[in-house]
């Protein structure tokens, strides 16, 4: 009994399975793609907002650290306040046409008008800068900074309200 036993001599693959190999190479690929690309621009904006929020920290930490450690605190527009110490004079400032929070430092009792600079990092716009309540010798001071942190991602709100007390030593 001899058995007819065909031997498929051609081996390789079809064309079916050759499609469907490269169509699942394709799927692997683009995920992989979006998932790198999610993990870069992930890591980039927490970058932006870590650098914009520690800009806005400092910039708290100094005014707060100056009205604490003040002898007078006076507050004469809602966009400018003065801070006089032991024989230094701080004001804080915002300059809305350059969108910025100016600064200066005069190492005297007295606050005389002088060059004010930018304390903030560029990149960072203030839409607005308010103290409150306007007038002088205040025990509380609210400060709210309001901005956008601009980078290559677009644009990331800026939205701060703080209250600071100096202290009372008579």
């Amino acid at each position: 009994m001899s058995r007819n036993i065909k031997v498929n001599i051609l081996s390789g693959f079809t064309l079916v399975e050759l499609l469907v190999s490269v169509a699942i190479i394709g799927i692997i690929s683009m995920i992989s793609i979006q998932m790198l690309y999610d993990g870069v621009t992930l890591r980039s904006k927490q970058y932006s907002l870590e650098t914009s929020s520690e800009s806005v920290r400092v910039f708290l930490k100094q005014i707060s650290k100056a009205i604490v450690e003040s002898k007078d605190v006076e507050v004469p527009t809602s966009d400018k306040i003065l801070i006089t110490g032991e024989n230094i004079c701080q004001t804080f400032s915002y300059d809305g046409e350059g969108k910025k929070i100016l600064y200066s430092k005069v190492e005297s009792a007295e606050c005389a008008e002088i060059g004010s600079q930018p304390i903030m990092d560029p990149e960072i716009e203030i839409i607005d800068l308010s103290f409150s309540p306007i007038g002088d010798s205040l025990s509380v001071v609210n400060i709210e900074i309001e901005g956008v942190y601009k980078d290559s991602l677009g644009e990331h709100p800026i939205n701060y309200k703080t209250s600071v007390s100096p202290r009372m030593t008579e």
